[in-house]
């Protein structure tokens, strides 16, 4: 396990930032910014060889990536519990089902059998082009069902434009008439799912009615004619049976989705899984980077290895190379050099390879997985534990040559540095002889003339 403060050391969380822009679904992104780096070669290998697989996947075959879709777990596990999803709910579920179907089949129509790793993840992937059309067909839209959902709500529906143009009809003609003296306007209004005119407050004992409202002002008062009350009882009833053959509808539906909701459950995460190798791939192409050649004896051999913070038209490609020969390099140099910037990409080309990601340098590059990376970067001054500067970096390399293996890599950026320079060469000598005869693996840099 790397501790979350050598990461945040040598910059892995912005690295993972940058990652994550690549992925589609929300939850990839979530995992991809909390990876850990493996530390397993067999598994950091897999790693790397399921991106090189998405990798060609996405630019030899030219393999569309994941379409939106979203997670659905909680909706899945209310149909299962027998709960009826809404609208919105139940074109999520189609969504989710639609770029399940179209990446596997994308992936089918590739008809390569070069995909080991990833082969079983695209045919285990569910498909229900039925429900998906269904639900496509009888909800439009989060508010939007359908006349075509079923007869009896074409029916329904047929009824309830014949009932309000007959209002309307009959309104129309009784505003026409004797009445209109008492009318404030000649415009039909609806209060409370019922058909009204509008009547001077004077004139309200002259229509025979039931109030329904009245003005702010109190000058108007909207009244059910008489006339019209049979109607809108009826429109009400229409109202009250397409609600109930809507909720019949979606009722279906849930139904129908909780005896897929196994597979369409299995599917995000297949999405998931298959989004976060194709983010890896996606960032790898992007930032010209290419797959190392992994090994766990701390050997490091890059070329023209670039720093992914620093702007690509500034940057300058390092080639350096320990645990063949020597299994520390020390790096001395002025300010401002590429002392400390070499020592973080050190460190960061590990972690990347480490987490499934292709490094930025040349071809047939080498970087080694490591038990673990100890660093000691930068001001470590604590304010807090009332500890100096040099205090500070000095708990820190008690804590390294404490805990150092065979296979740990050492990152020491100004080593010594923070007090009397005679008796700080004289530490950074010691602490260099206890790493390099413990076997450990590092950068150190230093402005030591010893």
């Amino acid at each position: 396990m790397i501790s979350s403060k050598t990461l945040k050391a040598i910059e892995y969380d912005k690295i993972l930032a940058l990652l994550s822009s690549s992925a589609v679904l929300s939850r990839t992104k979530e995992e991809l910014l909390a990876f850990s780096p493996i530390t397993n070669l067999e598994v950091a290998t897999n790693l790397l060889d399921r991106t090189m697989e998405a990798y060609r996947l996405l630019y030899d075959y030219n393999l569309s990536k994941i379409y939106y879709a979203t997670e659905i777990s909680e909706e899945l596990n209310r149909v299962d519990k027998g709960g009826v999803l809404n609208p919105g709910e139940l074109l999520k579920v189609s969504e989710n089902l639609n770029s399940a179907r179209i990446i596997k089949n994308s992936f089918l129509s590739v008809n390569d059998g070069s995909f080991p790793l990833l082969e079983s993840v695209f045919v285990d992937i569910y498909v229900n082009h039925d429900l998906e059309n269904e639900i496509n067909s009888k909800i439009l839209a989060e508010d939007r069902i359908s006349d075509n959902a079923s007869d009896k709500l074409y029916n329904i529906r047929k009824s309830i434009r014949d009932i309000n143009a007959k209002i309307r009809a009959q309104l129309a003609s009784y505003m026409r008439g004797n009445q209109n003296k008492f009318l404030q306007d000649s415009v039909v209004t609806i209060r409370g799912d019922r058909y009204v005119v509008p009547v001077k407050s004077e004139y309200r004992s002259q229509i025979k009615g039931f109030i329904h409202d009245q003005s702010s002002s109190g000058s108007t008062v909207f009244i059910e004619p008489e006339i019209v009350m049979e109607l809108n009882n009826d429109l009400k009833k229409a109202y009250l049976d397409e609600k109930e053959e809507i909720f019949r509808i979606l009722s279906e539906l849930s139904l129908k989705v909780s005896y897929a909701s196994n597979g369409i459950r299995n599917n995000y995460n297949a999405l998931v899984f298959l989004d976060g190798f194709f983010a890896r791939a996606e960032f790898s192409y992007n930032n010209k980077c290419v797959k190392p050649i992994l090994n766990n004896q701390g050997i490091i051999d890059v070329v023209d290895a670039r720093h992914l913070l620093i702007n690509k038209e500034k940057v300058v490609p390092i080639t350096f190379n320990l645990g063949k020969d020597f299994n520390f390099l020390l790096i001395t140099g002025p300010n401002t050099g590429g002392k400390t910037v070499t020592l973080k990409l050190c460190g960061l080309l590990s972690l990347m390879a480490m987490s499934g990601l292709f490094i930025p340098a040349k071809s047939g590059s080498i970087v080694s997985v490591f038990d673990c990376i100890y660093c000691d970067i930068g001001d470590e001054q604590s304010i807090e534990a009332d500890l100096s500067t040099f205090s500070s970096h000095i708990t820190n390399l008690i804590n390294i040559v404490n805990s150092i293996n065979g296979n740990s890599l050492v990152l020491l950026d100004e080593i010594g540095a923070g007090t009397d320079p005679e008796e700080g060469s004289a530490l950074a000598l010691s602490i260099l002889d206890y790493l390099v005869n413990n076997n450990a693996y590092g950068i150190v840099t230093t402005h030591y003339s010893k």
